[in-house]
């Protein structure tokens, strides 16, 4: 059972942050003559190329079989050095200019997005035999309770919005962390697709 809550961990934390500092990315990115249609926009070829890069991973986890692991720790690092200079970019600790906007905000979304396959795959394998639709919606109402705290923190007086451009690079450095130290297995795919060199047996 730890391990799920440790998956559910390296899920919900990126993910659910993203979703939040992505609504409020309009106010973020306006002092490079974003407008907020704009912004919306940049969110919607976010996910668009997050939907194809999830078709794309969940293939390479097909043919490289049992490395969904290390598919998220490089998923997230890349994620991590994307908003790492989205960051410093809004800071002005770097130069900035709307198209590094442009290519730092899509790519990160993408790869976040494209993410979620793998991490909903990872779960049904590391919690089998649980029903496959009870362990999604145990994540997913993970990912809407870290979204929901986050939104509470909005709430502080005078708090601003360049917080959550920190709170999005530490949020993809934890689950970098997260999946490093996870204990991957796939019971599942055992059962499915045995493989008699290295055969595991589920849990009760």
């Amino acid at each position: 059972m730890l391990p799920f809550w440790h998956l559910g961990l390296a899920f919900s934390i990126p993910s659910g942050i993203y979703g939040v500092w992505a609504s409020t990315l309009d106010v973020t990115v306006n002092q490079f003559g974003i407008s907020q249609t704009e912004a919306g926009w940049l969110g919607f070829w976010g996910s668009t190329a997050g939907t194809l890069l999830g078709i794309i991973f969940s293939r390479f986890a097909d043919i490289f079989a049992k490395r969904m692991k290390l598919f998220l720790i490089c998923i997230y690092i890349s994620a991590t050095v994307f908003y790492v200079v989205f960051t410093l970019s809004c800071n002005q600790s770097i130069p900035g200019n709307k198209a590094l906007i442009y290519f730092t905000c899509i790519s990160g979304g993408a790869v976040v997005s494209g993410a979620l396959p793998l991490f909903y795959e990872m779960a049904c394998e590391r919690a089998y035999p649980a029903a496959e639709g009870v362990i999604s919606g145990c994540i997913t109402l993970f990912l809407n309770l870290t979204g929901s705290l986050v939104l509470l923190l909005s709430f502080i007086p005078n708090i601003g919005t360049t917080w959550m451009n920190w709170a999005l690079v530490s949020a993809m450095a934890c689950a970098v962390l997260l999946m490093t130290t996870f204990n991957e297995q796939y019971w599942r795919r055992d059962v499915d697709i045995p493989d008699k060199t290295n055969q595991q047996t589920p849990p009760p």
